[in-house]
């Protein structure tokens, strides 16, 4: 059985590190006292514990682990003049080897995963265990692509309804995976944050766009991570590339994504209007999916927002969604802030997004991305 306490790291932040230790140490005792005999209880580190039961009965195992989360369910842990109740997620494997200890901590990190505060026997073929499984290839991919540049820029042409002829560029990344398939960011997105990697695609990403751009009078948009912001060098990056390919930062936009919106912080907030007072543009990107993206706009001073694609791909079938970003629209033009229409795929919702008075149009019907500018 492999214990993970759920939250120590709250628990260290509250008490403080020495007190969290006194409870480490109340919940070892209280673990050793209520063990059965074939069982022997190792603290391997900080909140982690593991129980080796010598030939268990049928189910002791999940039998045990239950009444262990029921045993610190009942009481707090006392520890100086603290109380705190302890929970734990635990993981379970069966057999012999050193493989154990692994597959057993896979299935406390499952457990976790899944909100903590249950048990959860080991299962190679588990959701869980498949989607690390799948990270674990696409870092490799990725890892690889980075060696071997095939890390690709393609470009979606945004078309403004005033002007057809008046259009930029969406930059979207894509790579080439084992069978020299190419695949978007949505597949390998998730495994580039578990390690890191999110600013390496971003430099990658800037890097090639800017000696595109060099040579014509488009304006473009880059997607911008946390991850970019926590780091604090877009605002040095952006203005040295703008420097070095003689490129105004008023043609270049930046696309906020969730995360960003979701965070609320001062240091990321000083960054991005850092970035406006420099001359670059802010796209609040997604809209229309998270309420307090309203109030984000105006933290942001956001020049524009991109309606999320899942209302304007069915606009022409859901009357709820032309509901929904008729308001959207009509909020936009009263605080004069532009607006772009994603994933416009069919000449039918084409027609819709203009009546309903959007700026812009973005999808597979006005251009597919490419490695060229269309």
């Amino acid at each position: 059985l492999y214990l993970n306490i759920d939250y120590f790291d709250f628990i260290n932040s509250v008490y403080g590190m020495g007190k969290a230790n006194k409870l480490l140490k109340e919940c070892s005792t209280r673990l050793k006292k209520f063990l059965p005999n074939n069982a022997e209880l190792f603290h391997i580190t900080a909140d982690e514990f593991v129980i080796l039961l010598d030939e268990p009965s049928e189910n002791q195992d999940t039998l045990l682990a239950t009444q262990i989360q029921a045993l610190f369910k009942e009481a707090a842990i006392e520890f100086e003049d603290l109380s705190h109740y302890v929970v734990f997620s635990i993981g379970i494997d069966r057999g012999a080897g050193k493989v154990l200890f692994v597959n057993a901590k896979s299935a406390s990190k499952e457990a976790r995963y899944f909100g903590g505060n249950q048990v959860t026997i080991f299962n190679p073929q588990s959701d869980y265990m498949k989607e690390q499984r799948e990270n674990l290839y696409w870092i490799k991919v990725l890892k690889k692509a980075f060696e071997e540049d095939k890390v690709f820029t393609y470009y979606q042409p945004i078309i403004n309804h005033n002007n057809s002829s008046v259009k930029y560029y969406e930059v979207l990344c894509r790579l080439e995976d084992d069978n020299n398939n190419l695949v978007d960011a949505s597949k390998f997105i998730g495994s580039a944050k578990l390690v890191g990697l999110m600013t390496q695609i971003t430099r990658v990403v800037i890097d090639k766009t800017f000696k595109l751009f060099a040579d014509n009078n488009y304006n473009f948009s880059l997607n911008i991570s946390m991850y970019d912001l926590y780091e604090k060098y877009l605002l040095k990056l952006l203005n040295y590339k703008c420097e070095r390919y003689n490129i105004s930062s008023d043609r270049v936009y930046l696309e906020i994504v969730e995360d960003i919106i979701i965070s609320k912080t001062t240091s990321i907030d000083k960054q991005i209007l850092e970035l406006k007072e420099s001359g670059f543009h802010v796209i609040i990107d997604d809209f229309g999916t998270n309420k307090s993206a309203y109030s984000r706009i105006f933290d942001l001073k956001a020049d524009c927002i991109k309606i999320d694609g899942s209302f304007i791909k069915e606009l022409n079938k859901n009357n709820s969604y032309k509901i929904i970003v008729q308001s959207i629209v009509d909020f936009a033009k009263k605080n004069s802030i532009k607006t772009i229409a994603e994933r416009v795929e069919t000449i039918e919702v084409y027609e819709m997004v203009k009546e309903l008075g959007i700026d812009c149009s973005q999808g597979f019907f006005l251009g597919k991305p490419s490695l060229t500018l269309q």
